[in-house]
């Protein structure tokens, strides 16, 4: 992969879908490659295709006639703030019209049942009607082509179901982000029973620890080294650190700024968007990675850097 002169961050949206995270990303950071899988056909055009006079399928004309976008506030000044970003930022951005998971060939994608700006490679109550089929492609096979100069900071999913089988596609190379964030939820949508639905064994083994806030732990009665463990609280819409970016975090030479489901703020430069239990900080990051022990394995263990 050829990097324009001049960037140094990279990071992974899967599920790009209003482009909340791409926009962010970019915006806060004008050293940071993006790359974005999409795949929803229509979203993937509204947010990469020039737009010309009078051409039917450009993203404008498709807000303005689709009811279901429509009927979100503020969903139309999302996806076009989204769309204008990307298309000013082309040189370090690149959106690819595909699913995220392991193995190849080709998958039938269904869009939303209520709102078709959103969609799944499973059916289940937010399930529609399926446009076509998609082409699956394993995180591994992207990531392979990243530079490694660049420092990694976030991968985030979203992907209605799919979440974990993505984040198992991409490897061992996920261990190169600081951050993985996803929302691992399968409450509204039939996945087969062969495929994978929880993220916390792939996460553990790659060195990932989840952030659970100081005040939430204490509210419940947990050790902060337990909840990190990902077996205590919920794992859905949860970030993960890695351990061995320990200097990264120190150091506040990071970013994991997710806007969108997931409510999470991590890093500098970040404002926070969201209250509650998503919302963590950096003292949070600190927080966990000092109750796991991380700071002990400084020396030891290859940084992540």
């Amino acid at each position: 992969m050829v990097v324009p002169t001049g960037l140094k961050h990279f990071s992974l949206d899967i599920g790009v879908n209003k482009g909340l995270a791409t926009r962010r990303w970019l915006e806060i950071d004008p050293d940071a490659l993006v790359i974005g899988v999409e795949a929803n056909s229509r979203l993937v055009m509204m947010l990469t295709e020039v737009e010309k006079p009078n051409q039917p399928t450009n993203y404008v004309g498709w807000l303005q006639t689709n009811q279901s976008i429509r009927a979100q506030r503020g969903a139309i000044h999302e996806l076009v703030a989204s769309a204008l970003t990307i298309k000013a930022n082309t040189a370090r951005t690149l959106i690819i019209n595909a699913a995220a998971g392991r193995g190849g060939g080709a998958r039938d994608f269904n869009t939303g049942a209520k709102n078709d700006d959103t969609g799944s490679l499973f059916s289940g109550d937010l399930s529609g009607s399926s446009p076509g089929a998609v082409p699956m492609v394993p995180l591994g096979d992207i990531l392979q082509h990243v530079p490694l100069h660049l420092r990694w900071d976030v991968l985030k999913i979203d992907v209605q179901g799919a979440d974990v089988e993505a984040l198992l596609s991409a490897g061992k190379l996920v261990h190169r982000f600081a951050c993985v964030v996803g929302e691992y939820d399968t409450s509204s949508y039939k996945v087969p029973k062969t495929l994978a639905t929880d993220p916390v064994p792939f996460l553990i083994e790659n060195g990932f620890v989840m952030v659970v806030p100081r005040a939430v732990t204490k509210a419940r009665g947990i050790e902060p080294s337990v909840a990190a463990m990902g077996r205590s609280v919920s794992v859905v819409n949860s970030v993960w650190i890695n351990t061995r970016a320990y200097k990264r975090f120190k150091n506040n030479d990071y970013q994991c700024d997710v806007m969108g489901g997931q409510g999470v703020v991590l890093g500098r430069n970040s404002t926070s968007h969201t209250k509650g239990e998503k919302a963590v900080g950096h003292q949070d990051v600190m927080d966990t990675l000092l109750a796991v022990g991380a700071d002990k394995y400084v020396g030891r263990a290859r940084q992540n850097e």
